[in-house]
């Protein structure tokens, strides 16, 4: 059978990856990692926590031994969506700037979410 190959593009950016994921573990982290070549990858985690602020944001923290990025989302129990409101820079491969955008969807108040992501890579 033939490969089938394709190819993305949105503006000056190629659309390396693109997924939808329903969580089972509502209450558990989101884990992805994107394997470029054999011996470069990101591992990129979305959690959800709360406080007592009830402002809503995102945290982003780096591990640069692991190539872990951290995403906390504070606060966002109680929506019923949102999204990175600008593209997440990651960093470079191949010296080409590479982001990524989330959403987040629950049926409602301590549900599961479905997460839809998308990472863009610089042309």
């Amino acid at each position: 059978m033939e490969k089938f190959l394709k190819e993305m593009t949105n503006g000056e950016y190629a659309i390396v990856d693109s997924k939808t994921v329903i969580l089972l573990d509502k209450d558990a982290d989101f884990t992805v990692c994107f394997t470029f070549d054999p011996d470069s990858d990101v591992v990129v985690r979305i959690r959800f926590r709360s406080d007592d602020t009830m402002e809503t944001k995102v945290n982003i923290s780096t591990d640069a031994e692991t190539n872990l990025i951290t995403l906390t989302c504070i606060n966002y129990e109680n929506t019923m969506e949102f999204c990175s409101s600008d593209p997440i820079y990651l960093g470079k491969y191949h010296g080409k700037d590479l982001y990524l955008n989330f959403w987040v969807n629950s049926a409602g108040y301590d549900s599961m979410k479905k997460i839809t992501y998308t990472l863009y890579k610089e042309l």
